[in-house]
């Protein structure tokens, strides 16, 4: 906390969304396992010699968007884990597009070893399974590129409920339910309809990339290759 306070909150506000800049707290896991309170983290970033904006940006993460996914799980508990869950407009999106046909489908092996086409998603899988984390903002790509390589929405929610769970320390937490919801259109508007996503928000590989040096990240992810974390199973693919 010390270092997130000192050394990267000053430039929280435009280097969050950054996954080629160490730009992010990485506190989520000691919130999630209680060795911090997000009352001692607000209180440190208020009185902390940062931008009013950097102080605002990170609360409203911290405190809103947080409390936001624990009420989903308290007022949800038999559909914060699936796509019941999601809102009314989403369903009949859904409903219209399940029978679209995906382009290619790869198997969960292959999304687990980041063995797709796409580098910028294997390398967000990289940097999940070596260290246990992945930024925000490649996360929002990775939930909605399964959308499209799986044969339905509840395989898609499956696979990436499995693999977070399974990889993040943060796994299993109300924050990450939320976030793979918002990949379906939770707490999100309609967007522009098109196949498979229906009026789902659509992202793209290429638009992503050009909002920070992705070639940076995806070779900053290669270097974990050696990481004695590493299971054997991996190794050998």
């Amino acid at each position: 906390m010390k270092n997130f306070v000192e050394k990267i909150l000053p430039d929280y506000e435009t280097s969050r969304n950054k996954p080629d800049v160490d730009g992010s707290s990485r506190l989520s896991s000691y919130l999630h396992f209680g060795f911090l309170s997000p009352l001692e983290i607000a209180f440190a970033v208020r009185e902390a010699d940062a931008p009013k904006a950097a102080k605002e940006a990170y609360l409203e993460e911290l405190i809103v968007r947080r409390e936001l996914s624990y009420n989903l799980t308290r007022h949800n508990p038999k559909k914060y884990d699936s796509i019941e869950a999601l809102p009314d407009w989403v369903q009949k999106t859904m409903r219209e597009h399940i029978d679209d046909e995906r382009p290619e489908i790869f198997s969960l092996e292959e999304l687990e070893f980041g063995k797709t086409y796409d580098e910028l998603w294997n390398a967000s899988q990289r940097e999940m399974v070596l260290t246990g984390e992945m930024h925000n903002y490649v996360r929002m790509l990775w939930g909605k590129l399964v959308i499209q390589w799986t044969r339905n929405y509840e395989e898609a929610f499956a696979i990436l409920e499995h693999l977070n769970n399974k990889y993040c320390l943060d796994g299993r937490n109300p924050n990450s339910y939320a976030g793979i919801l918002w990949c379906f259109g939770k707490y999100d508007r309609p967007w522009m309809e098109r196949p498979i996503f229906g009026k789902m928000r659509y992202m793209t590989t290429a638009s992503t990339g050009k909002k920070f040096d992705s070639k940076k990240y995806i070779e900053w992810t290669k270097t974990l290759k050696e990481n004695p974390r590493l299971p054997e199973t991996i190794k050998n693919n």
